[in-house]
């Protein structure tokens, strides 16, 4: 398995947990409004309910984004680039940089990455850039030392 194939596994891997985690987050939280038993205090019991509904519907949307982001990186380009684009591994002097959708710090085979979206400010600074190419960043000079 390729290194870029290994990063884009673990990016679904974290999704996946991701989503199962706020799936069985809801199911609890929708048990809870089950089991709630109304109590003379009919106030603080629709308030207690209530506070839980927000929680299931929070949770709802974040599930949503999740999947929306799985969706997003089945459609990230798994070929190689010649330049800098979305679906590329960029190894650059500052940090190794995978243009996919943004999840942050990764670590993967002992290796540290950063997942980033299209959007994020530094691919705006690589992007369409070779091998060997510099791009600034934060007032920062980076060489792109590679793209897979």
């Amino acid at each position: 398995m390729s290194e870029k194939q290994a990063l884009r596994e673990h990016c679904f891997l974290l999704l996946k947990r991701q989503i199962l985690s706020n799936e069985s987050a809801m199911a609890e939280v929708k048990a809870a409004i089950h089991n709630e038993t109304k109590s003379s205090a009919g106030d603080k019991f629709e308030t207690a309910r209530a506070t839980m509904q927000q929680e299931v519907d929070r949770l709802k949307g974040s599930i949503i984004k999740l999947k929306q982001q799985e969706q997003l990186l089945k459609q990230t380009p798994s070929t190689s680039c010649e330049a800098v684009c979305p679906g590329a591994l960029v190894l650059t002097d500052s940090g190794q940089y995978f243009i996919s959708i943004a999840l942050g710090k990764l670590q993967v085979a002992g290796n540290k990455y950063y997942a980033i979206s299209p959007q994020a400010p530094i691919y705006q600074s690589m992007r369409d850039k070779k091998a060997n190419d510099n791009f600034i960043f934060n007032s920062k000079q980076i060489q792109i030392i590679s793209i897979q």
